[in-house]
C-alpha cells in the first residue's frame, strides 16, 4: 500500500512547528507505521499505528534528534529545537521486534525561520573633550544555549562623534554581526557627552600698605581641545575683602561668574598680601651699620632702630609691627653657631617700642652676657612676613 503524508509548512529556529505528517506502511500483512506530529512546545511527536514501541527521529543531515519510548497510548516525543534555521526534513523510524518489523515513515519537510536576536547598545557618557570609551551592547533572544560566540564578523559601535563634538546626546549605533540562525535587529544607545570642569584659581597678589587694591586676575586650568578663554561668553570676576586702607595681612581672593557652553566650573581662592614698602626702610639704622661691619665695645647697650613705610612714605608705628625678635647667630672665629635667643635689654625696653619723635622702632641690646672677639647676628619678623636681619662685633 503507498504512504501517504500530510507535511506542515515552517517554523522559527528553536520554536515548534504546527504540522503533521502521517506515514502508513504494510509490515508483515499487518497494518503497522509511524505517525509524526510537531507542536509549538518545539516537540516531535511519534505515534505508532499498531502498537509499534520505539521511535527515532532523524533530520536530512542524518543527525539523530533523540529517541522516546513509546507510552501506552502509543506515542513518544522529542524535542526539535536544535533543528538550524533554514530547509529541514525529518523522518521517524521503529527498528521493529518480535511481533513487528522495522518501520520508517515518509519524510516531513519544512523550513526553520532564524529566530529573533536583539543587539541593543548600551547607553555611555563622557566628558566633552575626552574620547568615547569603548562600546558595550546587550543581546537579547538567544535560544538554544548560544551566546555572542555563536555570531560571525566584528562588531562595531559607533556614535558618529568626535571629541570637540559639543556637550548633547549622540546615538550608538552598531552593526557587523551574523548568524543564519538568527534574523538580527539592532537597537541604537545614547552616548550622553557632558561638560568638561575648568578650575578658575584666583591670582595671588601683593600691595604696598595704603595703596590702591591691584587689578586682580585669574588663570584657568583644563580647558579642552586646545581650546582657550576664548570660548568663555562670560569671564570671572574676582573680588577680595581687603581695602585700600586694609592693614597689613593676607586676604582672601575670590572669583565667580564665567559662563561656557561645554564647561562647568570649580574655584580655587587666592590671598592678596598687603605688606611694608619693600624698597623703604627694612633695614637697621645707626649706630648700627647695615652692612654689619659695626663693632662695640663688649658691655656697652646698643640700640637697634628700624622703620617700615606705606605707600605714602609714612612711618609705621601701629601696634604688632614686630612679631619676634631673636638672636639668632653666633660667629666665633672660622665656626657659626645657630642659636635662637631671646634678647637682653635694659629698662626700659622689654620689646621693640615705637619712638613718635624719631618715627622709629627702637630696643636697647646689653651686651654685658656676651663674650667679646664674636659677632652676633639678629633677626627681627615683622607682622607682613618680613625679615631684618642684622649684625655686629664685640671686642
Amino acid at each position: 500500500m503507498p504512504v501517504g503524508a500530510q507535511v506542515g509548512q515552517e517554523r522559527d529556529h528553536g520554536k515548534g512547528l504546527v504540522g503533521r505528517l502521517v506515514p502508513v506502511a504494510y509490515v508483515r500483512g499487518c497494518f503497522a507505521g509511524l505517525r509524526l506530529h510537531v507542536d509549538q512546545s518545539r516537540a516531535l511527536h511519534i505515534f505508532a499505528v499498531n502498537d509499534a514501541e520505539v521511535g527515532a527521529v532523524s533530520s536530512d543531515g542524518g543527525t539523530v534528534l533523540g529517541t522516546g519510548s513509546l507510552n501506552g497510548s502509543g506515542s513518544a516525543s522529542v524535542s526539535t529545537s536544535l533543528l538550524p534555521a533554514g530547509p529541514n526534513s525529518i523522518t521517524a523510524a521503529y527498528s521493529g521486534d518480535t511481533y513487528f518489523a522495522g518501520s520508517t515513515s515518509t519524510t516531513l519537510a519544512f523550513a526553520v525561520t532564524p529566530a529573533p536576536l536583539t543587539i541593543t547598545a548600551n547607553a555611555s557618557s563622557r566628558r566633552y573633550g575626552a574620547a568615547d570609551t569603548a562600546f558595550t551592547v546587550s543581546y537579547s533572544g538567544f535560544v538554544n544555549g548560544d551566546g555572542p560566540g555563536s555570531l560571525s564578523g566584528a562588531l562595531t559601535c559607533t556614535a558618529g562623534d568626535m571629541a570637540s563634538s559639543p556637550v548633547g546626546t549622540y546615538a550608538i549605533n552598531c552593526s557587523g554581526l551574523s548568524s543564519p540562525n538568527y534574523a538580527i535587529t539592532y537597537m541604537p544607545g545614547t552616548l550622553t557627552v557632558t561638560k568638561a570642569v575648568l578650575t578658575i584659581t584666583a591670582n595671588n597678589a601683593t600691595k604696598t600698605l595704603n595703596a590702591t587694591n591691584p587689578t586682580l586676575g585669574w588663570t584657568g586650568s583644563g580647558f579642552a581641545n586646545g581650546e582657550n578663554a576664548s570660548v568663555l561668553t562670560a569671564t570671572p570676576t574676582c573680588t577680595t575683602t581687603a581695602a585700600a586702607t586694609s592693614p597689613v595681612g593676607s586676604y582672601p581672593i575670590n572669583c565667580s561668574g564665567p559662563n561656557a557652553a561645554n564647561y562647568t566650573f570649580t574655584y580655587v581662592p587666592g590671598a592678596l598680601k598687603i605688606v611694608y614698602a619693600p624698597n623703604v626702610g627694612h633695614v637697621i639704622q645707626p649706630p648700627i651699620n647695615a652692612d654689619g661691619t659695626s663693632v662695640f665695645n663688649q658691655g656697652r647697650t646698643v640700640p637697634a632702630k628700624f622703620s617700615v613705610y606705606d605707600a605714602n612714605g609714612a612711618s609705621i608705628g601701629t601696634p604688632g609691627v614686630v612679631t619676634s625678635f631673636f638672636l639668632t647667630g653666633i660667629v666665633s672665629g672660622t665656626v657659626a653657631t645657630t642659636v635662637d635667643n631671646i634678647v637682653d635689654t635694659n629698662n626700659p625696653d622689654t620689646a621693640f617700642r615705637w619712638d613718635p619723635t624719631g618715627q622709629q622702632w627702637i630696643f636697647n641690646i646689653t651686651t654685658g652676657n656676651l663674650s667679646a672677639g664674636s659677632t652676633y647676628i639678629y633677626t627681627i619678623a615683622l607682622n607682613d612676613g618680613s625679615t631684618i636681619v642684622f649684625q655686629y662685633g664685640l671686642r
